[in-house]
């Protein structure tokens, strides 16, 4: 059985060939007109409706080859693209493994701690919790005594400037 790869690029190689058969008929077409009636006919509805136009001239070799070269170039800028694309992808990818093994890490350092702390007999967190809120309690009463300093100091800096007029 053959890769899907490999179908993929066959059934392309045959589609383009079908394509370059059916464009260069149409280009027969539009280059000299069959010169039967029922000829005539097919190439005016095909004009009025769109699927063909009349062609004032034929088109030369140089400038198929010119459309193809420009039609390379597009490919090659997308091509490009899609490589840069996909390099930024495999970055970002990288970087996330990376991010991730380092939570790994930090779970498994955390694990461990948690298993060390439920070896630790009830009485010594019960004082290591009093210890904290006693840290916390003082905390507290730092900030109110911090805000009411800088209201104190806001207020005399304004009546200060009040009296100067400054402000």
């Amino acid at each position: 059985m053959l890769p899907s790869l490999l179908i993929e690029i066959l059934s392309g190689i045959i589609a383009s060939a079908l394509g370059a058969g059916f464009f260069s008929g149409i280009d027969r077409l539009i280059q000299r007109p069959a010169k039967t009636a029922l000829g005539k006919a097919f190439f005016q509805f095909a004009v009025k409706h769109g699927l063909v136009r009349e062609a004032e001239e034929p088109v030369t070799r140089a400038a198929l080859f010119q459309q193809l070269n420009d039609a390379a170039k597009n490919m090659d800028a997308v091509i490009s693209q899609i490589q840069e694309y996909t390099t930024q992808r495999q970055s970002e990818v990288s970087r996330l493994e990376a991010q991730l093994s380092t939570l790994a890490r930090e779970e498994g350092q955390l694990r461990e701690t948690i298993k060390n702390l439920q070896g630790v007999p009830l009485p010594a967190a019960e004082y290591f919790a009093t210890l904290v809120n006693k840290g916390e309690k003082s905390s507290a009463k730092r900030d109110y005594l911090l805000f009411t300093a800088g209201v104190v100091v806001s207020v005399i800096v304004a009546i200060v400037l009040k009296h100067f007029g400054l402000a």
